[in-house]
């Protein structure tokens, strides 16, 4: 769920009090970074805005995972 999602960034540390949530949506993003190879992975992609930022921030985190994981990108 976005929730569970948001809260894994949060117990993770990438949410602090004040940052705000613009964004959650599920979409299949990919997960390796070679020419010849694809492979897709669903993840939560959840934009934020951090307390005293003008930017908003992407992170990506698994979506089926029972244990999920912020994917760096």
């Amino acid at each position: 769920t976005p929730r569970k999602a948001v809260e894994t960034l949060y117990f993770n540390r990438y949410l602090k009090s004040g940052d705000e949530v613009m964004d959650a949506r599920l979409g299949y993003y990919s997960v390796v970074r070679e020419t010849n190879v694809q492979l897709l992975q669903a993840n939560w992609e959840i934009k934020v805005k951090h307390k005293g930022k003008e930017d908003v921030k992407t992170y990506y985190v698994e979506a089926t995972s029972s244990n999920p994981k912020v994917i760096d990108n």
